[in-house]
C-alpha cells in the first residue's frame, strides 16, 4: 500500500500522487519530495493530482501536514486537486481550502477522477 507517485503527463503539466489503502504521513512527506523535485524541474504550471479514491481515510494531523506542504510547495504549481468520494476526506479538504483563503481557487475537489488527466507511467513508490 501507501503512495504512488506518478510523473508528468505528455506536456509535462501534471504530477499524480496515487493514495492506497493506510499511508502514514512520513510516507507522505517522501512522496512529496520526489513529486516537487519533478515540478521544480521545468518553468510552466503544473498541477498537482492527490488521488485519495482507493483509500476510506486519512491519519490524524492532515491540517497540520497540509500546510506545511503550502509553505514548502514549488511556486510553479497551477491546481492542487483532491479526488475522493469518501465524506471524511472531502470535508477534511473542505476545512482545508477555508482555513487556506489564499489557496482557495487552486484546491480542487473532486469525486472520481477525471479522464482528461493523463500521467505517463512513471512510478515512483514512497
Amino acid at each position: 500500500m501507501g503512495i504512488h507517485v506518478s510523473c508528468f503527463n505528455e506536456d509535462e503539466t501534471t504530477v499524480s500522487y496515487e493514495f492506497r489503502g493506510k499511508w502514514s504521513w512520513e510516507q507522505f512527506e517522501q512522496a512529496l519530495e520526489m513529486g516537487f523535485g519533478l515540478i521544480e524541474s521545468v518553468q510552466h504550471p503544473v498541477d498537482v493530482v492527490f488521488d485519495m479514491s482507493k483509500c476510506k481515510k486519512i491519519p490524524d494531523g492532515a491540517m497540520i501536514y497540509w500546510r506545511k506542504m503550502m509553505r514548502v510547495i514549488p511556486e510553479n504549481h497551477q491546481h492542487l486537486i483532491f479526488v475522493s468520494s469518501s465524506y471524511t476526506i472531502q470535508n477534511t479538504v473542505k476545512m482545508f481550502r477555508e482555513i487556506n483563503r489564499r489557496f482557495q481557487g487552486q484546491i480542487i475537489l473532486l469525486d472520481t477522477m477525471p479522464s482528461d488527466i493523463c500521467v505517463s507511467d512513471c512510478v515512483i513508490s514512497a
